[in-house]
């Protein structure tokens, strides 16, 4: 009887042991929170680009303070497909007012992609990609309504930026976008951005080599773009990434300059010796 309530009490602690392990290693992977996610449509699409005439915005709302350190969109290039080696974008945040934007409480321009991947879709005849980018000095915001505005700056280009539609998120998202032309104000259109807003820990951001570049990102987005990452907790203040050898200059050896100048000495005899017949 008394090895019986032993062994129970054994089990249930190796169980309880199990559930804490189990427990901290779940707890310890949640480091990402989606606080808006509209996933492309495929569909139709805006041009918003300071090398344009558009803009475009979308609303969402958040029930609590929350920090967005990440974009995920979808677009391309339209409409001659002319990929840049560096995207430039510009995000805004604004505040809502009375349904359409209106103060700006955060402004980011040159941003660049940490990932960009053909989704193997078009729109309007122009190939759409999934664009990942992280926001430099990231807005927290607390609970209310809000537009992202994002757009391109595509000025040494034939091409604009096109946002594609997307599909509305049923917690956070809110029906219809918003689209401004220089010099005029916002009015309102009937369908959604294809948009994700994201809350990155940065217990998992760490640096990303690639070519010599360094951007902050998570293992498995660095993993994705083919790049080498320096782990958790790492950053690119000081670049940590090698630099690429510096292209090499041929040069000769010593018996190439020798068999060189001994060219250079046989042509110049018979240019001599030509010149003395004739």
């Amino acid at each position: 009887m008394r090895e019986k309530i032993i062994k129970t009490l054994l089990m249930k602690i190796s169980m309880l042991g199990l559930c804490i392990i189990f427990g901290l290693g779940f707890a310890s992977n949640t480091l990402a929170e989606t606080l808006l996610n509209q996933p492309p449509a495929y569909t139709s699409g805006y041009t918003s680009d300071s090398a344009g005439d558009q803009f475009v915005a979308d609303n969402f709302v958040l029930g609590s303070e929350k920090t967005i350190n990440q974009i995920i969109l979808w677009g391309g290039y339209y409409s001659g497909n002319s990929l840049p080696a560096a995207d430039n974008f510009t995000v805004i945040f604004h505040q809502n007012n009375s349904g359409v934007p209106g103060t700006i409480l955060y402004e980011r321009t040159g941003i660049n992609h940490t990932e960009r991947t053909n989704t193997g879709n078009t729109v309007y005849n122009t190939i759409i990609y999934q664009f990942t980018l992280n926001l430099p000095s990231p807005p927290t915001l607390p609970a209310g309504t809000y537009w992202v505005q994002i757009f391109g700056n595509t000025l040494n280009s034939d091409d604009t930026f096109l946002w594609v539609n997307g599909i509305l998120d049923p917690v956070n998202g809110i029906p219809q976008c918003a689209v401004r032309h220089p010099g005029e104000d916002w009015y309102k259109e009937n369908n959604e951005r294809a948009v994700q807003l994201n809350f990155i820990s940065e217990s998992s951001m760490g640096a990303c080599c690639k070519n010599g570049n360094c951007s902050m990102m998570t293992e498995a987005a660095c993993m994705d773009t083919g790049g080498t990452w320096q782990g958790v907790g790492t950053n690119c203040d000081s670049n940590p990434c090698k630099q690429p050898p510096p292209t090499a200059i041929p040069t000769l050896s010593e018996w190439g300059m020798i068999i060189f100048s001994l060219l250079l000495a046989g042509s110049a005899i018979w240019m001599i010796r030509r010149r003395q017949v004739s």
